[in-house]
This record gives structure tokens, sequence and C-alpha cells, in this order.
């Protein structure tokens, strides 16, 4: 007994469901619907054809008197539903019917949020990522890999593994990864004999986890050679093995062999995947010519993120998707090779001295996704009628751009060479001379005379028979000296058209003479005029016609395929690559103009540091000046020994200047100019954040132990070319542990040579060994009229109010009863805690004179007194006596009334606290 269709679609369904999830539906095809079944109406397809499709579902008629529940949609116009599911993460098996008689039916292809070939939407990117994990003992390795479906591109991210890593630590990688390159779905084999624990995500990207015996076989060379040598066909060579030709002979096997499960996944679901595909490109471990990026500082520092409120939304003025991935690849790779950075600051120049550059770059860089265009020449899967006229007018506007620059600079690094050139203009020649551009936009044969003669001979029946039936409408028309129309279906062929009256006084004059033997017959309204003769030519004309687009296709298929073999690698690529390149100059230059940037000026020497004047925020700034605002720029100088211990009332705007600070960098280091009016760098290699609680894949984890975490990152990576940003670090945690803990680090830092700013509101810091290594400083906010006004300029030394919390706070509470009670809470806390802790630093207790160890007993008994060793008079007007602050605790000592005034009268001379075994011992002499 045959098998039911409904059975049939459920036994597939739970057959890949199994391989690819709960979140994969089948689209059956049964004539020019695709349709899903089930017994149930809660099954997943029959829920997800009513909810996210919103399709109408009904019953059909099975075997056995049965009715299974079924929905359904036309076949051309699946485009539109398959969006639906794919923004849903689900996975889309197509089963069609591939025989007619009797009908057969197969997987064709399947689409997923990471495999998804768009031609239509050059907008939506399709985005897999590839991880195998191995587990050693306790430690964990990672091997990272993605693909981009709609340009073909690979790429293997050779990320460090470091030792003692845990999954978190993959995990982490592995988040940076989707934030950074925009991943749809992840492939995620674990190499393990047990089951292990995955963190819990809270990721909207597809995961398919996998747990897989250790792939001996696939880890040795020979194996990894043959199945690559399946892949990449067009790389194998007689002299050189092809992982060699690939130049992936640095990668690791295991990178290799993740490398295959990834091309293993996309041919499973779909062959058009793994046809025909460039070299991959290997993205090495950032050691030496690029900046490191620890604790997700490109999301923190809002550079990269996927909501979109980023510093490339504000700074992205490219005009094509090759110069905006370009960009944002700079951002993610600062370079730190000065002789690299000062080309990109010439080619800014180039555009700033000659300001015509930038109308002729925006008038003819009219280029769409060249990358993912090409991909289509690939596979040879184009529209030629949209395609070929629009490729060439794009290389007729490249080479205008060539000659532009060239003619006024011929040195432009980015520039192709020569060579290149001419290989380029070939090509374009090509184009010209094989297709027929009229025709492309218009009808007919697509190539030009005699480059496909069999097409010429398909054309030139076509026409012949076209001018019989051109002949029969003539003689028609002159019948009745009135217009007569050639009409065509696909249930009638050819015939001809008229209004019933006329076809009455053509049916009159065909009785005396019908010279093409034509019949007519009538409709309701109108008169239909055929003939066995001209149903005869509407079958050639069919058949021409199929044999026609056949033909076409194939043709232009091998030539596209031609153009890319041929040309691709060695001008195309080049000429991409070097228009993104123009495209980015062109964007430095319209933001150095439009927002007054200022070249960086670099300097080469042992430890990196900057000096900048009038430093902004280059993405406040803009919002700010939409809302009539100014933004406080503030000069500042970091580096070895001028590093920042920085205080502030809460939205004084610490966080803003740290940012402004590390995104200074990051475009000074991109080839940027910055805003500031002037900018001195020595580049860093290392950029190390400590700066909020990241939302990551992970939900485990205190906020605490996320601060640790990266922490110890800083402490494992920091050097004399690392500049460290913290804003309250160890704000999650009681304030002794906390203190304990950033002096550590600051001390730690101190010692590493490193570069640092530290946003805190811990003043026990002040007292910490280190301050006279350190600045202290505060963002200035002054209270007027019981109101806070925010200066945000960067002062020397603590801020003069140290309650600042409370004061913000009543500004924003609104109950008085509230009010006086937090004012009465913290006059009792300030008698309790306050009144024996000096005034001039919260470090010092005032529990017994240092001289003569008097102590009062009582409220009643005189209180102690705070004298200062070097005098307050000696001080500057930021409280500094030459290198330390004032009220640092080693300037401070406790004394009774009776030996402050000894002290002042000169019958006491107290010398400095000293450092013995025993501890500080204050040095002092009776005079």
């Amino acid at each position: 007994m045959p098998q039911l269709l409904v059975d049939e679609y459920i036994e597939i369904t739970n057959e890949y469901r199994k391989k690819y999830g709960p979140k994969t539906i089948i689209w059956m095809q049964t004539g020019s619907f695709y349709e899903v079944y089930a017994w149930n109406e809660e099954d997943e397809q029959i829920k997800v054809s009513r909810n996210i499709l919103q399709i109408r579902i009904t019953t059909k008629k099975s075997g056995n008197n049965r009715s299974c529940i079924m929905a359904g949609f036309p076949d051309h116009s699946y485009k539109r539903f398959e969006k639906r599911l794919l923004k849903e993460n689900y996975t889309i098996v197509y089963v069609d019917q591939i025989k007619r008689d009797p009908i057969e039916r197969g997987v064709t292809k399947i689409s997923s949020p990471g495999c998804v070939f768009d031609s239509d939407d050059d907008s939506k990117e399709s985005i897999l990522m590839s991880v195998l994990i191995e587990i050693e003992n306790d430690d964990y390795y990672g091997y990272y890999s993605i693909y981009d479906s709609n340009r073909g591109e690979i790429r293997i991210l050779s990320i460090k593994n470091e030792n003692e890593q845990t999954i978190e630590h993959i995990f982490d990688n592995i988040g940076d990864i989707i934030s950074e390159n925009r991943v749809n779905e992840v492939l995620l084999n674990v190499i393990s004999a047990e089951n292990i624990k995955i963190p819990e995500t809270n990721s909207k990207i597809l995961f398919h986890y996998k747990k897989i015996a250790p792939p001996e076989q696939l880890l040795e060379a020979l194996p990894q050679n043959e199945i690559l040598s399946q892949y990449f066909k067009k790389y194998l060579s007689i002299y050189e093995n092809v992982i060699d030709s690939l130049e992936l002979n640095k990668c690791l096997p295991h990178e290799i062999a993740n490398l295959i499960y990834m091309l293993d996944f996309l041919k499973d679901h779909e062959p058009i995947f793994v046809k025909n595909l460039p070299r991959p490109i290997v993205d090495g471990p950032n050691q030496s010519k690029y900046m490191e990026f620890y604790n997700h500082a490109l999301q923190k520092l809002q550079v990269i993120s996927n909501e979109g409120n980023d510093l490339l939304k504000f700074i992205d003025k490219t005009l094509t998707v090759g110069g905006s991935k370009k960009l944002k690849y700079l951002l993610k790779n600062p370079s730190n090779d000065i002789d690299e950075l000062e080309q990109r600051y010439k080619s800014v120049d180039l555009f700033l001295d000659n300001r015509k550059l930038l109308h002729e770059t925006k008038t003819y860089l009219k280029i769409c996704d060249l990358d993912r265009f090409y991909r289509r020449f690939a596979i040879g899967k184009i529209n030629v009628y949209n395609d070929i006229p629009r490729i060439c007018n794009i290389n007729e506007n490249i080479n205008i751009l060539i000659n532009i620059f060239k003619s006024i600079d011929n040195s432009i690094y980015w520039l192709p060479n020569d060579t290149v050139i001419q290989n380029f203009k070939e090509y374009c020649g090509d184009l010209i001379y094989t297709f027929s551009i009229d025709n492309c936009k218009s009808s007919g044969n697509v190539f030009n005379r005699d480059i496909v003669p069999e097409l010429d001979d398909l054309y030139f029946q076509c026409e012949s028979l076209n001018q019989e039936l051109e002949l029969i409408r003539t003689y028609l028309c002159d019948l009745i000296n009135e217009p007569i129309y050639l009409k065509n279906t696909d249930k009638d062929g050819f015939y001809f058209e008229t209004t019933k009256k006329r076809g009455s006084r053509i049916a009159t004059q065909l009785k005396d003479k019908n010279k093409f033997d034509l019949e007519i017959s009538n409709s309701t309204s109108v008169s239909k005029i055929s003939s066995n003769n001209i149903k005869k030519i509407s079958v050639e004309l069919c058949d021409l016609q199929g044999q026609i687009l056949s033909l076409t296709q194939k043709k232009v298929s091998e030539k596209v395929l031609f153009y890319y073999d041929t040309y691709f690698e060695s001008s195309i690529s080049v000429i991409i690559e070097s228009m993104a390149w123009l495209d980015v100059y062109y964007s430095y230059s319209k933001l150095a103009i439009e927002w007054n940037y200022v070249k960086p000026t670099l300097v080469n020497c042992e430890n990196s540091f900057i000096e900048s004047k009038q430093l902004r925020h280059p993405i406040i700034e803009q919002l700010l000046s939409v809302e009539k605002q100014a933004f406080i720029p503030n000069d500042i100088r970091i580096g070895f020994k001028e590093s920042y211990l920085l205080y502030g009332v809460n939205s004084v705007g610490k966080s803003s200047l740290l940012k402004s600070v590390g995104l200074s960098v990051i475009m000074a280091q991109a080839g940027m100019f910055v805003p500031a009016s002037e900018y001195t760098l020595c580049p860093y290699n290392k950029l190390i954040v400590r700066i909020g609680n990241t939302d990551n894949l992970f939900e485990a984890h205190s906020s605490f132990i996320c601060e640790i975490r990266e922490a110890n990152q800083c402490v494992a990576n920091t050097n004399n070319r690392s500049l460290v940003l913290a804003d309250e670090f160890c704000a999650s945690t009681e304030r002794e542990s906390a203190t304990q803990i950033v002096t550590s680090m600051l001390l730690w830092l101190n010692e590493k040579k490193s570069s640092f700013i530290f946003a805190t509101h811990l003043f026990e810091l002040l007292d910490a060994p280190l301050m006279d290594k350190v600045k202290i400083c505060h963002l200035k906010v002054r209270i007027e009229s019981n109101s806070l006004i925010f200066d945000r300029k960067l002062t020397a030394g603590p801020p003069n109010e140290r309650n600042y919390g409370t004061i913000v706070a009543q500004k924003i509470f609104k109950n008085n009863k509230f009010l006086k009670m937090m004012n009465r809470c913290q006059t009792k806390t300030s008698t309790r805690t306050d009144s024996n802790r000096s005034r001039y630093n919260r470090g010092v207790l005032l529990s017994e004179c240092a001289v003569c160890a008097y102590s009062p007993k009582n409220e009643m008994s005189l209180p102690l007194d705070t004298h200062h060793i070097n005098m307050q008079c000696l001080a500057n007007r930021d409280g500094f006596i030459g290198t330390f602050h004032k009220d640092v605790v080693s300037n401070l000592v406790v004394l009774c009334k009776k030996c402050h005034i000894m002290a002042h009268n000169g019958g006491l001379n107290i010398k400095c606290w000293e450092q013995r075994d025993s501890g500080n011992v204050l040095n002092y002499e009776m005079n």
C-alpha cells in the first residue's frame, strides 16, 4: 500500500528535526503550492502557519477516510514566507517535485538564518559561524570560522587559546564574534566523550549544539587535503597540496577540521554555497601590527553594537557597502604601525588639499556591493537584463575615478598598479564586446552578433515567424482599415483579437477571399481570429523561446564564470579593495571637514602615551549639537606616571571622558583624524576596559565575579603599551574589599608602566601608598543657590564636596517628609562616623595625639586637631605642594590643642613620618 502523503511528510519532519532541532519546518511541493501537513492541530508546523505565516488552516481528505490538517501557499511567493520564518530562527527544508510522472519528491535545498542566498535584497546579511570546542583535562580550546552566504567569503579566526581556559572564556569569544560580525547562526561541535554543561544563553541567535567523537582522521593532513580538494578544485596544483595552495599551512589541524565541518554543513543546505569558493581568509591573532582588545572593549566603548547606536553609525559617511565594511574592519583592527598610519593620514590630506575630489568621488562612486555582486558571477547566477548594464556602468565610473586620482598623484598607495588596471580594462572591454547593453535593457539577444551563433540562428527563426504573424495582421487591418491586435496566452497561444463588430466585417470580407485560411470565433465582447498555421507558428515560437531562454542562461552562466575565473583574483578583487579604501578616505575627510577633527601627531617612544588639547567625545558631541548644547572639551595627558584617578558627581561625565580617550585612540589608530584641537600619540598595542557589566551570553555570574574576571584579564595582559580604562571598578562589593583590590590594581599598572584612568567614588584610595605616582583629579561641579552647576572641566585634586551622592539625590526626591528623614539620617551618621575622623582626610582617625598620646574621654573633652606637616599655605590653588596633595595621610598628623600650638610657635618641630621595621613613626623634635 503506497505511503500516505501526510505520513511521508511527518517522516521527513522527524528526520530533519533530529538533525537541525525542533524549529525545523518542511515545505512540501504539491503542484504549484508548498504545503504542510499534520494529524494534530497543535503540531509545530500548523501553529507556525497560523501564528507566524498567517495563512489559512484547513483539512484534507487522506486515506482510510481520515482528514489531515494542512496549510499552504503558492510556490511563487515562497520568499515572502521564508523571510518570516528565518526572522524567527527557523530552518526550512524544501521538498520539491523533481519528477512528474510518476511524481517523485526530494530535498532540493535547506534555508536557515545563516544559510540563505538572497540576490533580491543587498541589505540583508546571512552569516554562519562554526565553532569547534576541544576539551583536554580541564582546559577548553576553541576554534572559530565564519561564512558569508551572500558573498561566499570564508574567514578562519585564529584566536589565541590561553592556558587554563574555561568554557566561559570560549563563550566570551563567541559572544564577541557574534556581535562584531552580525552572526545569524552558530554551528557548535564539541569534541567530548561525556556530556558537558553548555552555559545558558540569552542570545537570540540560532545555535546547533552537537557532541562529537574525537575526529582523529580529520585532524591528519592527508584526509584534510583530500576533503578540501573537493571544495576548492580550482586551487589544485601538481606542485603543492591544496592546504599550501590555499595558504592554510599555518592553521592548526583543529582549525581546518572546523572549516571542514562548516563546509559540510553548508553543502547539506545547498551545494551552491560551496560552489567556486574563494580562498579562505585567515585572521591571525593580533600580536604586533594591530591593537588587541580585552573585556568586550568595542561594545563597552560603543564602537560597534548590534543596536546600531554606536560610533560606526555616527562616523560612517561612506558611499558604498564595501567602504562601510572596510571602515568597520579598521575600527575593529586599529594599527600600531606608525608608517602605515602616516600613509592613511596622507590620504586624508589628499582630499583636504583637493576639495573637488569629494564632489567627484560622490558623483562616480555610486556602486553596489561588489563582493556580493561578483559572488553571483562565481556561481553563474546573474540576472543578465539588470546585472550586465549595471556592472558596465559601474566599471565606467571606476575607470573615471582611477584616472582622476592618478592624474593628481600616481603614487597613492591604495591605487592599483598599472598591470591590474590594464587587466581590468581588458575585462571591461570584453564585456562591451560580448553583450548587447541595449538589448539587455530592453529585449532581444543579450549577446552581440556572432558571439553565440546558435542564438543568432534561433532569433532569426523567431523573427521570420513573427514576420509571418505581422503579415497576417497587416492583411486583416487592410481588409477593414482598422487596427487589429496580436495576443498571446498560455492556453491559446498566438491569435488576433478585435471587437465583435469589426470581426463581423472581417468575416464578410473573408467569404470572398480568405488568403490565410483564417477562422473567426466570437465571445461575449470580442472576436478571436486564428488558423491552423497560426497555431503551428505559436507552437514553433513557444519552442524557440524555450530554446532561447535555456541557451541564453547556459551561455551567460558560462561567460560570467569565465570572467570570474579569469579576472577576479588578478584584477577585479584588487579594484574592489581599492574602491573600498577610496570610500573610507572620502568618509574620513568628510568627518575632518564637517566636525573639525585634527590630524594626530605620532611619536615613537618606549612607553605609549596620549596628549590632547580640547578632547571631545565623537558621539555625545553630535547628540548635543541637535539639542543646542555645547560639549565641554578637556585637555588631558595620559602615560606612565601620568595616569589618573578621577572623581566626580554622578552624571558629571566621568564615563564620557574615559570613553572619549578610548574612542580617540581607536580612531587615531584606524587612520582617522580625531575630535580635538591638538592630539599627540605614541600608539598602543592593547586596550583594556572595565566599564559596566556587558550583557553577554552568560546569565549565571554576579556583577562582582564579572568585574574580577575582567580585572584578571587586565593583570594578565597589561604592559607599557597598554591603555586601561576603568569606570567604578569594584562598585559591586563592600568598600574595604574594593579599596584593597583597586589599590592593588593601581600598583600593578604603575609597576607595568601602563597608561590608565580609573573613575571612582572611593575616597579611601587617596591614602593609598602610590598616590604620588597618580594624578588625582575630578570633573568640576559648582553649587550655587542650592543648584548643581556642571562645569565638567578636568580639575586637579579631589572634589571639595564628598557627599555629592546625597546632593544629587536631594534634587530627585520630591517627597518633603522623606527628604527631612534623609537629612536626619545624614546628621546622625555624620555625628557617629565623622566626629573621630579628620575633615581633611577621612583616612586619618582622630584617636590620640601623636606626640603626647592625649585622647579625649568624652564629648566634653577638648577635641583633637589635624596638623599639616608641610603647611597649607605652601600649596597651589589645586592643593598641591610639589608632587603631592596637601591632604595626603603622609602630610597629616593628629595633635592635641597644646601640641598643635607648640608646633605653630616653634616649640615642636615635626619633620615627617618615617617608615621603620616597626611601622610608620613620627619624626619630631622638642625645642
